[in-house]
């Protein structure tokens, strides 16, 4: 798929979502990262990682949904950020950012710093930690994330490991587990992204 036909596939999606198009110096970088991610998803042990299309319409859009809702010029961090969805997506979207993108697995670790070195991204930082398990050493605002596993976990690491006062979470409600109960920051929106299998939980 050729850059042109990927952000006119793009595009037509952020329409549907309600969503700001990207400045011009977004999509050099995306389209770079894309190629970087599909070429190595399988060394990475992606396992669910789609086709171009699929990407564009799932985890990207998706990501682009989130970033247009973060607060400016907040300090976030990415829990379980993979390869880099949807954090760097986020970054490229969203310059005013400071993202600390959190990945138990060195590997993808490593993957994300190169993308990010070869764009010459400032204010983002990869960081290989096990979250639940060690203490990552760092402190945030805002914590965002997608495919944690569980809603309950993914708030409470947010605070318990972060201390973070909001919290805006990619739940995908047919693959993933949540039952409503007490948590250490308060649900203050659910959003759904129509023709998704996600919903944009916030909370605060």
């Amino acid at each position: 798929m050729g850059p042109d036909t990927a952000r006119s596939i793009l595009l037509e999606e952020l329409g549907r979502l309600g969503v700001s198009p990207p400045g011009e110096d977004f999509w050099p970088g995306l389209f770079y990262f894309l190629a970087r991610f599909e070429k190595e998803a399988p060394a990475l042990n992606l396992t669910a990682c789609k086709d171009m299309k699929d990407l564009l319409l799932g985890p990207v859009a998706e990501a682009l949904f989130l970033a247009h809702r973060l607060p400016q010029g907040a300090l976030c961090v990415d829990l379980g950020s993979g390869a880099g969805i949807p954090g760097l997506i986020v970054k490229l979207a969203r310059k005013d950012l400071t993202l600390y993108l959190i990945e138990a697995v060195k590997k993808r670790v490593a993957f994300m710093n190169q993308v990010i070195a070869s764009l010459g991204l400032r204010g983002v930082e990869a960081r290989s930690c096990h979250v639940g398990f060690e203490d990552c050493c760092l402190r945030a605002q805002v914590a965002l994330g997608r495919g944690y596993g569980a809603v309950e976990k993914f708030v409470q690491h947010a605070v318990e490991y972060f201390g973070a006062k909001k919290a805006f979470y990619l739940f995908r409600f047919e693959v993933e587990y949540w039952r409503k109960r007490d948590l250490p920051l308060s649900l203050l929106q659910e959003i759904p992204l129509p023709g998704h299998q996600s919903r944009l939980l916030l909370f605060g």
